[in-house]
Order: C-alpha cells, then sequence, then structure tokens
C-alpha cells in the first residue's frame, strides 16, 4: 500500500495497494526507455541488493515506474 508520506510518488495514491516485480529497475537506462526494464542496467531486487522482503513498509527507489497495481 502506498502510504500517505510517499510525496516523491507521482503517479499512485495513498492507499493504493501494490506490488512489484522481482527486479525493479531505474526507469531511465536505454533498455528501461525501450520497455525491457527486466534487463535495467541499474536493476535492484529487493530483499537481496536491497532491504525489503518481509517489512511492512519499503521505500522502493523510482517507484512510479516499479509499482503495479494489485488487484484483489
Amino acid at each position: 500500500m502506498v502510504p500517505r508520506w510517499a510525496k516523491a510518488v507521482r503517479h499512485w495514491q495513498p492507499g493504493d495497494r501494490v506490488t512489484l516485480p522481482f527486479v525493479c529497475a531505474c526507469g531511465a537506462c536505454p533498455q528501461c526507455v525501450s520497455g525491457n526494464h527486466q534487463v535495467c542496467d541499474h536493476q535492484f531486487q529487493p530483499g537481496f541488493t536491497h532491504w525489503g522482503s518481509f517489512a511492512e513498509y519499503v521505500a522502493i527507489n523510482n517507484a512510479d515506474v516499479n509499482l503495479v497495481r494489485f488487484a484483489g
């Protein structure tokens, strides 16, 4: 869920239920610009390369690029 204090997130509203892919992208490299976020030059994986798999809230870099609406 996007918390109310996520001020840098522009494309989502507080309370939106979201998830994210295993491989998160930067959104700006040539691979991301071409729509291939899964092979991003600057990719990161929460829980592996960054904190976060079991946390209640996690700060995600480039959240506007990486968040996916959770249906349900």
